[in-house]
């Protein structure tokens, strides 16, 4: 730590643990991504990705409709987590494709 604080510019460690707080996933980025850039920002803060209140972090910030359908399932670590929400993801993905197709069908006739 001591180290850090003499390479790194002066809050420079306040702007990541803000940047760590407000870690979301946006609309639209794949789960895959996602994750990736939460391990990458815990492991920059050395934050133990196997920690129960980290995981609480992970699922909180993932977006609110693969949040709430995650909730049906028995998960309590990033990576089962992480396979149920690409899960989820893509069956919505599956869904909005049928939806658009059915409003396709309803203009024509």
């Amino acid at each position: 730590m001591l180290l850090r604080k003499q390479f790194f510019p002066v809050g420079s460690e306040d702007e990541r643990w803000y940047k760590w707080q407000h870690f979301r996933q946006r609309f639209g980025q794949p789960v895959q991504e996602y994750t990736t850039k939460f391990h990458n920002q815990a492991m920059v803060m050395d934050i133990d990705v196997d920690d129960y209140n980290v995981f609480m972090k992970y699922t909180g910030g993932l977006v609110d409709y693969i949040r709430k359908e995650l909730k049906f399932f028995t998960v309590d670590a990033i990576e089962e987590g992480t396979v149920k929400a690409i899960a989820i993801k893509a069956k919505n993905k599956r869904t909005d494709k049928k939806d658009e197709k059915l409003k396709h069908v309803n203009k024509t006739d």
